[in-house]
């Protein structure tokens, strides 16, 4: 197939250059795709990938560790809050409507009920850890605990899809398992959190 390239001086785009591909002896194929010629490019051709890949950073272990620990330290933040009911302190006088209307003849204990434990004595993740710690010394506690390491090798699965991955993006160190996965990834996910 011959290219040849030629001045179009009869369309709306004067002086700029189009490809004419000649398909066979009789016809001719127009391409609309403007060229930058090399003047103007002041170079020559070269891949628009490697023009993408310069702009991209790498980063090293240290910094994706750093961006990984920022990261789940603002996924624990989110929408994290106190209870704004804990304090509260009901009023004796108010009507109660859930109370069941009894007998006035005997006088009985009055249940409390579950979610009034949990209220009373609520203690943190932290606390319970430490209770367990001091109440249990001798391992198996929470701090002493884990699971033996695997026979078998270590899997890898894509971070967009969880497929088996056999890539990993050079910017972030993320995992991914194709072209299309590493699309979204760059699209939605590389970078994405503050470094």
């Amino acid at each position: 197939m011959k290219q040849f390239l030629l001045q179009l001086d009869q369309t709306n785009a004067l002086g700029k250059k189009f490809i004419l591909q000649e398909l066979d002896e009789e016809h001719l194929f127009v391409s609309t795709d403007v060229l930058d010629t090399l003047e103007d490019l002041g170079m020559g051709r070269e891949s628009g990938r490697l023009k993408d890949a310069d702009k991209k950073k790498v980063l090293d272990t240290a910094t994706r560790n750093r961006r990984a620990r920022r990261a789940l330290e603002s996924l624990e933040m989110d929408n994290y809050q106190q209870d704004p009911h804990a304090d509260i302190v009901l009023n004796k006088k108010a009507p109660k409507f859930l109370d069941t209307i009894e007998a006035k003849g005997g006088r009985r204990k009055k249940e409390k009920s579950a979610e009034y434990y949990k209220q009373k004595f609520r203690r943190t993740f932290e606390q319970l850890i430490e209770a367990d710690q001091f109440n249990n010394r001798d391992p198996p506690n929470y701090n002493t605990i884990e699971a033996p390491s695997s026979n078998l090798p270590r899997r890898i699965f894509c971070a967009v899809c969880g497929f088996r991955s056999s890539y990993t993006c050079t910017t972030c160190g993320a995992r991914y398992c194709c072209i299309s996965c590493f699309g979204t990834h760059q699209a939605t996910r590389c970078l994405k959190w503050a470094v």
